[in-house]
């Protein structure tokens, strides 16, 4: 008695990652690396070095520089043809409602801090908000469609 064997190469390919999408993460994982490596960098060079200021600037944007490569990575993706159209809709959505929440808890803090005089709270930290905002609305996003 012989074995038969098959290779699904259906579940193989299904397995690797579109074209599309390996260009993206590639992309994100390199904003991200950047992003670390000026951060960390940064971060060693504020509080062991005598800055002047322009450096001290020259550091903050450098730092943030990095956002705009992951931002310009994300707009890669949403105008490639090979994506599909749907998950390119629930990646809009999602931003949209992330960048709504984003903007309130922005203007009900700016509200708090000048009328309440509650502590101030770093901008550098939108980006990463928005992301947890992403996040958290993304399932919502998708339940809708199930």
């Amino acid at each position: 008695m012989t074995k038969r064997t098959t290779v699904n190469s259906d579940k193989q390919s299904s397995k690797k990652l579109p074209k599309h999408m390996r260009r993206y993460l590639t992309r994100l994982g390199l904003g991200l690396g950047f992003y670390g490596a000026m951060l960390g960098g940064s971060i060693v060079a504020i509080n062991k070095l005598d800055l002047t200021f322009q450096i001290k600037a020259t550091l903050a944007v450098l730092t943030a520089a990095p956002i705009v490569f992951i931002i310009w990575a994300i707009s890669q993706l949403l105008a490639d043809p090979e994506m599909d159209e749907f998950e390119k809709m629930i990646m809009v959505r999602c931003s949209l409602y992330a960048t709504g929440l984003v903007l309130t808890v922005a203007t009900v803090w700016g509200f708090l801090e000048n009328f309440a005089e509650v502590g101030r709270f770093p901008l550098y930290m939108m980006f990463p908000l928005f992301w947890i905002f992403f996040g958290i609305v993304n399932p919502l996003v998708r339940r809708r469609f199930k």
